[in-house]
């Protein structure tokens, strides 16, 4: 019912005009949810942050407002996706920022294949996402997946080369592989095996010289390759270790 009303609602629509206004009502005004309505707004969370890019504010007042929703939940059974792979998968920056504010997101949850929200975005080639999870110091860059498969590798396989010039730059640690691995971790030679070749430059120059090609990368995207820390959703009641805020 409620993926149905966000299928035939225009993207321009907000969130409170879909919601029923005894919903929207009680999200306002923090009350005690039945479990009928309570269930609706979780939906409406997910599908918000996996479809749609343009209701970041509704998102926002979701989580403040109704502090028990669950941001971890599984959205897809089939393929166990959670908020964030969802965010990540459809290049939802701005979701991606308020999912790693929530005091309770875990940055390295996996899917049914093993997947982080990480990898989700680097095998989407998703930049602007991988770039707001590489300033997160808790997100687990290497995490191979079920089948042992690593980020980077499947980065360089698809042809990601933005994406791995973001993760030079970012000065994360970059675990190349086992040399001969193709198809798990050995990037290099994944990027080789589909022609990528601009990727196997970038990879080889880091290889041989890793600080070089950071700084050369850095000065090419204008970065210092700073790292900033996320920015705390305020809950109420609610505590976060993150000192942050929204801006």
């Amino acid at each position: 019912m409620v993926h149905v009303l966000f299928l035939f609602y225009p993207r321009s629509r907000r969130l409170n005009e879909i919601l029923p206004p005894r919903f929207e009502t009680s999200a306002k005004q923090n009350l005690n949810l039945d479990e009928a309505s309570r269930c609706l707004i979780q939906v409406m969370l997910g599908y918000g942050a996996l479809y749609y890019g343009n209701v970041v504010e509704e998102i926002k007042d979701l989580l403040r407002n109704n502090p028990t929703l669950d941001v971890n939940s599984i959205q897809r059974k089939t393929t166990g996706t959670t908020l964030i792979h969802g965010a990540c998968e459809n290049g939802h920056d701005s979701t991606i920022s308020i999912l790693l504010a929530h005091p309770d997101i875990d940055v390295n949850l996996k899917n049914n294949y093993g997947q982080t929200p990480f990898m989700s975005a680097c095998l989407a080639g998703k930049t602007s996402c991988v770039r707001q999870l590489l300033r997160d110091p808790r997100v687990k860059v290497n995490e191979p997946s079920k089948d042992g498969e690593t980020p980077l590798n499947r980065a360089a396989y698809f042809g990601h080369h933005d994406v791995i010039k973001l993760w030079i730059a970012s000065g994360r640690e970059m675990d190349l592989g086992a040399p001969g691995d193709v198809d798990k971790t050995d990037a290099i030679e994944a990027a080789k095996k589909k022609g990528k070749t601009e990727v196997v430059t970038l990879l080889e120059r880091f290889k041989s010289d890793a600080s070089r090609t950071r700084d050369e990368v850095r000065k090419e995207l204008g970065t210092t390759g700073q790292s900033f820390a996320p920015l705390c959703l305020f809950l109420p009641g609610r505590q976060s270790s993150h000192l942050f805020r929204f801006l």
